[in-house]
């Protein structure tokens, strides 16, 4: 194999395995801990709740194997990886105990978070439902549980930050806005697969055009917000998520959105 080739498949493996995002999720959690908590112990938080995130990205993928067949089939797992990549998620899921247990970090917070990704993946009721299936709410599950959430919770319980919940949750309002609006152009690209498992999504039920209109309504707050609380750095994610919002459709390419999903990722860290 030569160095392109290589390159290719490590390309490869890193999207497909969604290790990019959870490396993302590292870096924002890690400038975000530091600069609220610069004093603390963070590198055992950050390593518990690293592995926290990509444990329920890689757990989702096994129980979105039909979806993903159809919708990106080059990223989906095959029946070979199936089970060993649910092994290795669930590994992930209770390796941190151990970590913050011995770094003497109290375990009850993280605890609280360990069934966020099981519940958003596994079926709750006998016909299949699933917190995911369920019209808007898995979008506003994921940007507030899966990534918001426990970084609040990381600044709250393992820091000895002076800022409430409340406060703590006020600064991250446009943070969570910008990933439910990625949320959706997820699902756009995912139309196909998720109309094919009756999955109801909001692009699926209402069509592209009044799912990019729900963005840009949420844009619109999201600059409100920004003129409001005199965050003129929120222009810069306003301006790249309207030009996301306007580009994407359900035939853009794979390779897009994860261009997408790097930049704005990169935003956050660099920000």
């Amino acid at each position: 194999m030569n160095t392109l080739d290589f390159g290719k498949y490590l390309i490869h493996i890193i999207v497909k395995y969604r290790i990019y995002v959870s490396a993302f999720f590292f870096l924002f959690a890690y400038k975000v801990f530091t600069k609220a908590a610069p004093n603390a112990d963070f590198l055992p938080i950050l390593i518990s709740f690293g592995c926290w995130h990509y444990s329920l990205y890689i757990f989702n993928k096994v129980f979105d194997l039909k979806e993903d067949r159809i919708s990106q089939p080059e990223d989906a797992l095959n029946d070979n990886e199936k089970n060993k990549v649910l092994i290795f998620s669930l590994l992930l899921l209770f390796a941190p105990l151990p970590i913050l247990y011995f770094s003497h970090h109290p375990l009850l917070p993280y605890i609280v978070f360990m069934p966020v990704g099981l519940l958003y993946s596994i079926p709750l009721t006998k016909n299949g439902l699933r917190i995911k299936n369920i019209l808007l709410v898995k979008n506003i599950y994921s940007a507030l549980f899966c990534w918001s959430a426990p970084v609040i919770a990381m600044i709250y319980f393992y820091s000895e930050t002076n800022l409430t919940i409340v406060q703590l949750s006020v600064g991250f309002i446009p943070f969570g806005i910008t990933l439910l609006i990625f949320e959706l152009l997820w699902d756009i690209r995912d139309m196909e697969g998720d109309r094919a498992s009756n999955n109801i999504t909001v692009p699926v039920r209402f069509g592209i055009k009044k799912t990019k209109l729900f963005c840009f309504l949420l844009l619109i707050f999201q600059l409100l917000f920004a003129l409001l609380f005199k965050k003129n750095i929120l222009l810069l994610f306003i301006i790249y998520s309207a030009v996301c919002v306007f580009i994407v459709n359900n035939k853009s390419p794979n390779w897009l959105y994860h261009l997408i999903t790097a930049g704005i990722s990169l935003m956050l860290i660099l920000i």
